[in-house]
């Protein structure tokens, strides 16, 4: 799966949770819906960067340029 596809899944999972939470309490739902949106965005950012481990001894090209190598 590819990372927009992880972010979007995780953003309609927390949306729709946030929907049926406000369903079940009976209150407004779009506050819940747009909590539950963010929450699901901001979990599925947290899958995506453990999923690929990010390397530490890399280095951009035009970074060498920069730092004087």
């Amino acid at each position: 799966m590819s990372d927009k596809t992880v972010i979007s899944a995780a953003t309609l999972s927390g949306t729709l949770a946030g929907y049926y939470l406000s369903r079940w309490d009976e209150k407004h739902r779009i506050p819940f819906m747009l909590i539950g949106g963010f929450v699901g965005t901001m979990i599925g950012e947290i899958l995506v960067r453990k999923r690929k481990p990010r390397r530490l001894d890399y280095v951009h090209p035009k970074e060498d340029e920069f730092i004087g190598m």
